[in-house]
């Protein structure tokens, strides 16, 4: 509700200023006709033929100082006249589009017709008789004597609107000495703006600026060609250049705040669904400049049909470009990005030009208003608004970043505590299979040796032998467990090596599950740490197939891929609720834990007929 309500008051601003900017100022001792138009309808008409029609009452009176034609096909003539009362007057003639191809200005004082200007925008601005961005004539009146003055207007194929005004010359040099020192303001802000992102791209190296940069110079290109200044100030020479300037200077500005908004608000392939259709249309516009520029450079007279599939499509991309920014905006809103409210609110002080110019050619809007200066006032809005916002911009990611790192801090340390658990669990299972295995084979020892009271030789001797087997077996599971925490030369040797010698062994210890090794592609070494892990997982999944799942087979793969590693144990034991022992089983809360702790991913299938577990880990 507040951007709509300052988008309002910022319109009926612009509106009431302009409108006193370019208020007449008529002389006090001038009497002036209202304007009236005549329409070339079949081709080019001679002065003497548009006086003699003015005369037939052929020509349609205006009642108002602004004209709007909107497209015109034909060219037309203007008529007014006016009268000096007391003494000899000068006054300025002045038309506000500095876009106008070709004026005439023809003075008729009894019956007597002279030509006294002939201007335009197609002309060299050095061969202006006043020179300033719009076009201004000093007329001459004798006392007492009415002067009729005709005006040729051309700008065919384009829309004519314009407002006509009458200055006494002091009057018109104050508002001359206004308009360039408001537009000089505006430079001046904007190459400001400019040199400080310039800093900030050297000190920071974030290519965010360089794109700020250089939509600023665009922008500030085409508001100095849209407002008559850049003609007068760079490329005077050049009416070819000043008539086709402002459309490639639009698009290329548009592409190049696609990119700026895109690094403005984070946009990116794995965060939006629009980001793909926004870089389309980058390609689209830079493309249709290319096109544009070619056929102006080559001079390359396109058919009417080509003309109107090109302005077509420059419409459709504008189209395009205006949703796609408004839903990526709207996306990065919903997620709570409170960057794209900022874009959001500069992007609408441009969308309040457009609908100035769209009500001013659709006639909405009947007061005589600069679109010019509209455009200059909404685009300064824009800038400050962007500039402001990226120093927000910066804070806002900082907090967010600060926010990140604590997470990824507490996440960190909530999957060191799952491994800890893991490993309080593994020796809890270490320490009872040396309390059930070793423990119990030196119990039946001890008893064996007890009981030799009187030792008869044969008998002796034959429990000596036992007693010794079962210290074999006694030491075999020693190492057995020792080498399950910590191969005696594992950082001297690699994985493959390891899993090969464990499963080796869990076949010598077993005699009900036949253990199978595979390894698939050229074995790629990995961080010692992670080894260790991948080593303690296939340890921990052998134990539990060995104690539960009552397989004959079972399968454990190692496949080294170009991208990612992957272990695969299978077996075809009797199964488990995998619901179950997601909330009990501690074996299978120990490989979530190592895996998290990798940052891998782990798929457990289970049902009657065997188990499948998958570790994918992408190599670090």
């Amino acid at each position: 509700m507040k951007v709509k309500l300052t988008l309002i008051l910022l319109f009926i601003l612009v509106v009431h200023v302009k409108a006193n900017f370019n208020l007449i100022t008529p002389t006090k001792n001038l009497q002036s006709s209202s304007l009236s138009f005549l329409k070339e309808t079949n081709g080019p008409l001679p002065i003497e033929k548009v006086v003699y029609m003015y005369k037939e009452g052929k020509f349609e009176l205006h009642d108002d100082n602004f004209v709007n034609f909107a497209r015109t096909y034909q060219r037309y003539w203007m008529h007014f006249n006016l009268l000096a009362n007391t003494e000899n007057e000068t006054v300025m003639l002045y038309f506000d589009n500095p876009h106008i191809y070709r004026l005439k200005v023809y003075e008729m004082i009894n019956e007597q017709l002279v030509q006294l200007y002939d201007h335009g925008s197609m002309e060299p601005f050095a061969d202006r008789s006043f020179l300033y961005r719009n076009f201004v004539f000093e007329l001459h009146l004798a006392k007492k004597q009415k002067t009729d003055y005709f005006v040729l207007l051309d700008r065919v194929d384009e829309v004519l609107k314009f407002s006509t005004m009458l200055y006494e010359k002091p009057d018109f040099m104050r508002t001359y000495h206004l308009n360039y020192w408001f537009y000089g303001c505006f430079s001046g802000i904007l190459l400001f703006i400019i040199l400080f992102s310039a800093f900030l791209w050297l000190s920071l190296n974030e290519k965010i600026h360089l794109w700020y940069i250089l939509y600023l110079f665009l922008i500030l290109l085409f508001v100095l060609a849209d407002s008559g200044l850049g003609y007068e100030f760079i490329w005077g020479n050049y009416p070819d250049l000043n008539k086709h300037i402002r459309t490639p200077l639009g698009m290329l500005t548009f592409t190049v705040q696609l990119q700026f908004m895109q690094l403005f608000i984070s946009q990116s392939k794995a965060n939006s669904r629009f980001f793909i259709w926004v870089n389309s249309n980058k390609w689209l516009f830079l493309t249709l400049s290319i096109l544009y520029i070619a056929a102006i450079y080559f001079k390359i007279n396109l058919s009417l049909y080509l003309f109107k599939v090109f302005q077509f499509s420059f419409y459709l991309a504008y189209v395009f470009a205006v949703i796609l920014v408004f839903l990526s905006l709207l996306e990065k809103i919903r997620h709570k990005n409170r960057i794209a409210l900022i874009y959001l609110f500069a992007v609408l002080t441009l969308l309040a030009q457009v609908a100035i110019v769209m009500m001013a050619r659709w006639h909405l809007i009947h007061t005589a208003i600069d679109t010019a200066f509209t455009l200059t006032c909404c685009v300064l809005v824009e800038v400050i608004v962007l500039t402001l916002g990226l120093t927000f911009r910066y804070n806002y990611y900082k907090i967010e970043k600060n926010k990140l790192e604590m997470n990824l801090i507490a996440q960190k340390n909530s999957t060191l505590n799952k491994v800890m658990v893991a490993i309080d669990a593994e020796k809890k299972r270490i320490a009872q299979d040396l309390h059930d295995d070793v423990g119990g084979t030196l119990s039946v020892i001890k008893g064996m040796l007890s009981n030799i009271d009187q030792p008869d030789a044969s008998q002796f001797h034959q429990k000596l032998m036992q007693a010794q087997h079962l210290l074999d077996q006694a030491c075999k599971d020693v190492r057995f467990i020792a080498h399950d925490l910590m191969p005696v030369a594992f950082n001297h040797s690699t994985l493959s090596r390891e899993v090969e010698d464990t499963v080796h062994k869990a076949n010598l210890a077993s005699t009900t599950t036949q253990f199978t090794y595979m390894i698939n592609g050229e074995e790629r070494a990995m961080d010692k740490g992670i080894e260790l892990n991948i080593f303690r997982m296939i340890n921990e999944i052998i134990h539990n197939i060995k104690k539960h799942a009552m397989a004959h087979k079972a399968l454990i793969q190692l496949s080294y891929y170009p991208d990612f590693f992957q272990l695969m144990v299978e077996d075809d034991g009797c199964g488990f609720d995998l619901q179950s022992i997601t909330h009990h089983g501690i074996g299978f809360n120990n490989l979530k834990s190592r895996a998290e702790y990798m940052n891998a991913e782990i798929h457990i299938e289970s049902s009657k007929n065997g188990t499948t577990i998958i570790c994918i880990l992408a190599y670090q």
